[in-house]
């Protein structure tokens, strides 16, 4: 697939000001050759040393930094084996924030017999050298001859571009990255062509990558925008222009609009449960204050200084060249028109993943603007680009280096609470707030309270999750409606948000360097008195297994509570 979308969007002059100016082709090709191959060898290594240091450090398991990637395989496995789009048999739930992604994993799945939880790494890793592969076809300012330019190669790969880390995060972000990158490229070299079949291929590209995430509008707003100010700064076809953008916007938003319709009709909302939970200004995140201010923007725009400074990058160039041909005029606005939408609407962080779309693109910008510099000013920046990274993008390297701890945080708290009501309760009624792999290893009904997985959760959650007393009414009303006995949640303590009549009756607990896990504490509640000697016995049971770090609590008043209850109600003894 990498390869018919290098081929779809590859073209000799993206990085030359002129045709006049442009390199013989030769040396183009030698040039995006050599990024290609010093690309590949930073990308592919550093993967490797990273998968290989998780299973060292977790003594032959491997396990993602983030829990999120087994909601998307949980949705994929129950797509396979029984037609279900959701984390739990049967039941449908837009559990996935990626329609396309799922689809690839319910596929690979399906064909591919074993353990699917390396299906994720496999996915991200062909979507990576699709990324390299099409940054090098489309780029002139990095030879590669010099160790400088092998250097830069590889801050770009690793660093700026954040790949291996976000193959360890397990889901759609390089994938989009690729259809992203494919898209903007055909957009690019179709910019003065009339509509037609050639923009058959910009189209289909922005189609898939909407699917891949619903921010894909954001960069065909920006794009749209960046397609009228070329022409108004050309002083030609603006109507055209206009027109154009208008294609690629609803090129954009049209698979968004059919999901939603096709969702909505299921039963759930216009959008998948955890962009309404998640999103600015939308569901929980609103309820919570996450809004979409100028204030609000500001801070998420400065989260990454990578992206500030390409947003500085891209205003500048705009300003530099006004009035003159500037063939990255293009993807100049399209970064800033993306940016400001994806800081109004969306979040930064959480792992580099929400932002890397953009310093994709920004990158493709910045390293046509580097060609369009004297061949020594080049140099000079591209020695400045390698020191910049290093100043700018202290958060990612941050993250590559504790990849491994990230994994461990994961290994020692929901892997583990998974893997404690896989043995135990597979079957029954479970809740918890942490759908990831709890959802994956659990063949059962599950509620989940944070909503991601379930709509109607999502619905009723408390309008101010500060509030104990509703959140507390929230999840006991929950429980009891759908006959929950055992319900898992972090903590910060085990009688934190009790709900009347439930009982703590143990809490598994990680020491260490906290990375990306949500809690030292997971504690495990019975909620009704007769669940709670059952719960003590497997909970001592599995206590005996514990990986290192991690340690397990049990509630000696538990039983003495339970019993109590039961007496009050004159049912007896729990331990009867």
């Amino acid at each position: 697939m990498s390869g018919a979308l290098a081929e779809a969007v590859a073209a000799d002059s993206v990085g030359a000001t002129t045709v006049e100016d442009a390199p013989p082709v030769e040396g183009r090709s030698a040039r995006w050759t050599s990024f290609g191959a010093w690309g590949l060898a930073a990308y592919l290594g550093s993967v490797a040393a990273l998968v290989a240091a998780v299973l060292v450090y977790l003594h032959g398991t491997f396990v993602y930094v983030l829990d999120d990637p087994a909601i998307h395989l949980s949705v994929a496995e129950n797509l396979v084996r029984d037609g279900t789009w959701g984390v739990e048999g049967g039941a449908f739930q837009s559990a996935s924030s990626s329609p396309l992604w799922t689809l690839l994993l319910a596929g690979a799945a399906a064909v591919t017999p074993g353990n699917d939880h390396w299906l994720p790494l496999l996915l991200n890793v062909v979507a990576g050298v699709g990324v390299v592969l099409l940054i090098g076809r489309n780029q002139v300012a990095i030879a590669g001859r010099r160790w400088s330019d092998r250097a830069a190669v590889a801050f770009v790969v690793v660093v700026l571009l954040f790949l291996p880390g976000l193959a360890l995060v397990g889901m759609e972000h390089t994938l989009h990255i690729l259809l992203v990158l494919g898209a903007v490229l055909a957009v690019q070299q179709r910019a003065d062509q009339p509509l037609g079949r050639a923009w058959v291929v910009p189209w289909g590209l922005l189609a898939l990558a909407s699917l891949a995430r619903f921010e894909t509008a954001f960069v065909a707003a920006g794009l749209a925008l960046g397609l009228v100010v070329q022409a108004a700064a050309a002083r030609r076809n603006l109507r055209a222009a206009v027109v154009k953008g208008a294609a690629i916007s609803v090129a954009a938003l049209v698979p968004v609009a059919l999901f939603g319709l096709v969702n909505h009709a299921l039963g759930g909302g216009y959008l998948p449960n955890s962009i309404l939970a998640k999103g600015q200004g939308l569901g929980a995140s609103s309820r919570a204050g996450n809004g979409s201010g100028p204030i609000d923007m500001a801070q998420r725009l400065t989260a990454d200084p990578v992206v500030a400074g390409l947003v500085v990058v891209a205003v500048a160039y705009l300003i530099l060249t006004w009035g003159r041909p500037a063939p990255q005029r293009l993807l100049a606005v399209t970064v800033v028109g993306a940016t400001v939408l994806h800081a109004a609407f969306a979040d930064m962080g959480w792992y580099e993943r929400y932002q890397a779309y953009l310093i994709a693109v920004g990158v493709l910008m910045l390293l046509g603007v580097l060609a369009e510099l004297p061949a020594g000013v080049q140099r000079r920046c591209l020695a400045a680009l390698v020191v910049g990274s290093c100043l700018l993008a202290p958060n990612k390297i941050n993250a590559l280096v504790k990849v491994p701890m990230a994994a461990d945080d994961m290994y020692r708290g929901q892997y583990q609470v998974a893997r404690f009501l896989e043995r135990y309760y597979e079957g029954q009624v479970i809740g918890t707030d942490q759908l990831g792999y709890i959802s994956l290893f659990h063949d059962g009904p599950i509620t989940d309270y944070a909503g991601l997985g379930d709509y109607e959760a999502l619905q009723r959650y408390p309008d101010d999750s500060e509030d104990a007393e509703q959140m507390q009414r929230y999840l006991a009303d929950l429980a009891r409606e759908r006959g929950i006995e055992v319900v898992a949640l972090p903590s910060w303590g085990i009688d934190a948000d009790k709900p009347p009549g439930w009982i703590s009756v143990g809490f598994f607990e990680s020491s260490g360097n906290e990375v990306t896990r949500v809690s030292d504490v997971f504690v495990l509640w019975a909620t009704t008195p007769e669940a709670v000697r059952p719960l003590q016995e497997h909970l001592r049971e599995f206590g005996r297994d514990l990986p290192p770090r991690m340690t397990l609590t049990l509630n000696e008043w538990a039983t003495w509570k339970a019993d109590a209850e039961l007496q009050a109600t004159g049912k007896g003894s729990a331990g009867s």
